[in-house]
């Protein structure tokens, strides 16, 4: 139900992107601005995917694949049906992709920095235990050899740093935001708990103010680098302009979160290759009216 909902909202908000000729300007803005809530669906779906999943490989690769069949989808109607307002879009899977990347690198690097600073007899140790991936599960396990703990931080410390300027310098769907704000929702979910139907209308009202003010603090940071901090180092195109969108409408996202049960996996599969569909649909019937 979730899912599809987000699913519903970014095609609205494609169709109001891509179609401005039949949508009046206002009604567009306002269209698009509630719209943009999808992406904080396709986030929390995308982290709970992390933990529901079999294998984190296969994961990254349907998203990594979606990746491409996507972008390639938008270059097709870039070049033959000269849709010119796509021409610099790289898809929000790339971001998708890049998130789990990221948060798995951060919990590298604190996994490895608990090694090195022997605080792991007297701390909890996994923010997240890897079962579904053995490769990742073998590097955050804790260990004596200093040296390869400091390899494996390194490590995370360079495909954190790439994720992030990967996405910053290709401009992916959210880019910088979009990776910060999939983390914050990785840790979250590891200290609060999920969202999910078995819980009680007492655990949901206790649950969401913790989100809202976590949430908050992140989206309040961001703004406070992107506004006023990165610009006096010539970087202003780090600003995510719909940033309100998320803190007018997550309150109402978060119950909704809790009553919705996890698709099939046929459905689930479904919906993400309608991501290309729909936008090859929205470009063809803008082709065909202005051409």
């Amino acid at each position: 139900m979730l899912k599809l909902i987000a699913f519903i909202l970014m095609t609205i908000d494609h169709m109001c992107w891509l179609w401005p000729h039949y949508i009046p300007y206002e009604v567009g803005f306002i269209l698009r601005l509630i719209c943009r809530l999808s992406f904080p669906i396709f986030a929390y779906d995308c982290v709970m995917g992390l933990r529901r999943t079999h294998s984190i490989a296969k994961y990254l690769a349907r998203l990594g694949l979606l990746a491409v069949i996507s972008q390639y989808a938008i270059h097709f109607a870039y070049t033959h049906w000269h849709v010119r307002d796509i021409a610099d879009f790289v898809n929000i899977f790339f971001t998708l992709f890049a998130g789990i990347v990221f948060i798995m690198s951060l919990d590298l690097i604190i996994a490895s920095y608990r090694s090195l600073s022997g605080k792991r007899k007297t701390e909890k140790w996994h923010l997240f235990h890897y079962g579904n991936c053995r490769l990742w599960q073998k590097l955050t396990a804790p260990t004596e050899n200093r040296y390869v703990a400091f390899i494996c931080l390194l490590l995370g410390l360079v495909l954190a740093i790439c994720c992030l300027l990967l996405v910053y310098i290709f401009k992916t769907d959210y880019a910088v935001f979009g990776l910060l704000f999939i983390a914050t929702l990785h840790f979250i979910v590891y200290k609060c708990g999920d969202f999910n139907p078995k819980l009680d209308k007492t655990a949901l009202q206790n649950l969401i103010p913790v989100y809202l003010l976590r949430l908050a603090c992140v989206i309040g940071v961001y703004l406070l680098l992107a506004d006023y901090l990165l610009p006096w180092f010539g970087i202003n195109s780090l600003m995510f302009g719909d940033v309100q969108t998320f803190v007018i409408f997550i309150p109402y996202l978060l119950p909704l979160a809790a009553k919705s049960h996890r698709p099939k996996w046929w459905v689930s599969r479904l919906l993400y290759f309608y991501y290309p569909l729909h936008l090859l649909l929205i470009c063809y019937i803008q082709y065909l009216t202005i051409r």
